[in-house]
């Protein structure tokens, strides 16, 4: 059995696909569907602006309970308004 050297170890890596969030923030779609700017949600909600913008732009990392409900409750809506989960989604796929 061969062993990889890191370079070759690293390029195998590289070539595979990314992984992207298996749960996608619908916030924008809430948002735009409600008629509501992100800086309306900033002021009823006290959430910071960077926070919303990330979520927003569905590249947050993670969100805490206490945002989720302040998002509930500004928006009128359930948890799952918000989220997705849409499993093994890869880079390049749909």
């Amino acid at each position: 059995r061969k062993s990889l050297h890191f370079a070759e170890s690293y390029d195998i890596v590289k070539e595979q696909k990314e992984v992207i969030p298996m749960v996608k923030i619908k916030l924008k779609a809430v948002l735009a569907e409600k008629g509501i700017k992100q800086k309306d949600l900033v002021e009823r909600t006290g959430i910071r602006q960077p926070t919303l913008s990330a979520m927003n732009n569905n590249v947050a990392k993670h969100i805490p309970l206490d945002v989720l409900d302040k998002l509930c409750e500004a928006l009128d809506c359930q948890p799952a308004d918000l989220l997705e989960y849409v499993p093994n989604a890869y880079e390049g796929e749909e």
